[in-house]
């Protein structure tokens, strides 16, 4: 029996194209009556690949021959111009790392500015023996077909690995263990840019991720979670200079995104939290908390602001040493780290969303607090973990704060 999957890639991509009809969409899966309708009814034309005939055909053999023929095969089909949005569904899963290379510059010439490339990745041991068939239900779910599961015969995805090789796209969006996911899979939405946007490791697209069809004629929403407002002196003191590069380490937040985007010269974002999760799925097999993957950025490159946000609240002692060591490469004299802290063994259960609004002003969710499992850091702890870390500045009890929240700035001496 199919099973179904809620598609929060399939929810960004229909948000893209709902109010703008006449674009052009290309599934290297099979022709699927599903696939076709839902995006007629969008007013979008669409151009099926017939990819997984390719990898069983040629899925077996060497990397060099997969590459040579997966040449031949996609470039002898030239002439279908330009497309607004790729369907790669999980056949990256079955194709080697310098296959997916060569794919991935293969579709360049076919991808419009902005072209959303979406993709699914199996993060388990065992896998579907063979790419599965997708049939759209709605904006929000699609359904899997049956399959038998085998162990992986290639590695997992590095999609920041990936990337570093394909200078025209970049990560938009990875989306992983959100309700009605099926466990063992994140999407991934890549965003085609030519180029001109690789100074932004993820780009953020608004997300319409509130309702979900369950499956019969009514749709449900969730309810809001009460808001709460905190004056944020951290933020006003960092505000005001436009020629910096800074990098967001928290929850994916587009308001935030465009925001940041008026505000600095470059912006870049690493969702830790999302990573740490991910690679506990995996079982951090090489020991380390964070993969290679993180923070997979060039090396000369140096980040004036960082905003940590809350994360730190919710690493144990390894994670935050790790992390800041991890950091330690890409920040440089000057470098201003903007964190809060909690005060109390009571925390929420998880990061929050911090939403800037008008000047310094956030609003932020009223979760309730629950017992943290490890004592609450502090400013300290940080200074100890990178040498010439030092508290620069710090904000407790001000008008406008929230209780039991407190604001640092620390800077990286010479």
């Amino acid at each position: 029996m199919p099973q179904l999957h809620r598609s929060p890639g399939l929810t960004i991509i229909y948000n893209e194209l709902h109010a703008n009809s006449g674009k052009r969409i290309m599934d290297l899966g099979p022709m699927r009556a599903s696939t076709f309708n839902f995006f007629s009814q969008l007013g979008c034309n669409i151009h099926f690949e017939n990819l997984d005939e390719f990898l069983v055909e040629f899925g077996q053999l060497s990397t060099d021959n997969i590459v040579f023929r997966l040449q031949r095969y996609l470039l002898s089909q030239q002439g279908k111009g330009k497309f607004n949005v790729i369907l790669a569904w999980d056949f990256f899963n079955y194709l080697p790392p310098e296959a997916l290379k060569t794919l991935l510059e293969i579709l360049e010439p076919y991808c419009e500015e902005n072209c959303l490339l979406h993709i699914l990745s199996y993060t388990a041991k065992n896998i579907p023996s063979q790419p599965q068939h997708f049939a759209i239900k709605d904006q929000y779910q699609i359904a899997l077909s049956e399959a038998e599961v085998l162990p992986r015969r290639l590695a997992n995805i590095d999609t920041m690995r990936l990337l570093k090789h394909s200078p025209g796209y970049s990560l938009q969006e990875s989306l992983m263990s959100k309700d009605g996911m099926q466990a063992g899979i994140t999407e991934y939405l890549l965003r085609f840019t030519q180029g001109k946007a690789v100074n932004t490791k993820r780009a953020y697209s608004k997300m319409d991720l509130h309702s979900q069809q369950s499956g019969g004629s009514e749709q449900r929403k969730s309810s809001p979670e009460p808001t709460l407002l905190h004056r944020s002196p951290g933020l006003a003191a960092l505000q005001g200079e436009k020629h910096l590069r800074v990098l967001d380490l928290g929850p994916t937040n587009h308001h935030n995104a465009s925001i940041f985007a008026q505000q600095y010269h470059e912006v870049y974002s690493e969702n830790v939290l999302s990573h740490l999760f991910a690679r506990k799925q995996n079982n951090n097999q090489d020991g380390t908390e964070f993969g290679l993957s993180f923070l997979n950025f060039e090396l000369s490159l140096r980040f004036d602001h960082i905003f940590f946000w809350d994360i730190l609240n919710f690493l144990d002692a390894r994670q935050l040493n790790e992390l800041l060591v991890r950091l330690r490469p890409f920040i440089h004299p000057g470098s201003a780290m903007f964190v809060f802290l909690y005060t109390q063994r009571s925390a929420p259960g998880s990061a929050r969303m911090f939403k800037i609004m008008q000047g310094s002003q956030l609003a932020l969710a009223d979760s309730g607090l629950k017992a943290q499992p490890f004592q609450p850091h502090s400013a300290i702890e940080f200074t100890k973990c990178l040498p010439g870390l030092r508290i620069a500045k710090t904000w407790l009890f001000q008008a406008g704060m929230q209780p039991g929240i407190n604001e640092y700035l620390l800077h990286l001496d010479s």
